[in-house]
């Protein structure tokens, strides 16, 4: 796993299942090798142009949303959690 997506991700080793953990990953690699955005971008550019000034950028409301799909019982079992 690109060390790029492990600094945007940490959580990733929540997933229980080695191969969906490992596909995630690669989606975001092949995104952040797609895109003309970095990581560090990901970091910086607001969640929405729609709100002027947003204070919320990109990553932490896709983490706040990741975080509340692995806490939730279901999901977390359809991810190979217990």
């Amino acid at each position: 796993m690109r060390e790029g997506v492990k600094k945007l991700w940490p959580v990733l080793k929540w997933i229980h299942r080695p191969d969906l953990r490992e596909k995630v990953a690669r989606t975001w690699e092949l995104a952040l090798e797609r895109s003309r955005f970095t990581a560090d971008d990901l970091n910086r550019i607001p969640f929405t142009l729609l709100v002027p000034n947003c204070p919320t950028t990109f990553m932490p409301h896709k983490k706040k949303g990741l975080t509340g799909y692995v806490l939730n019982p279901y999901a977390s079992k359809v991810a190979g959690g217990e």
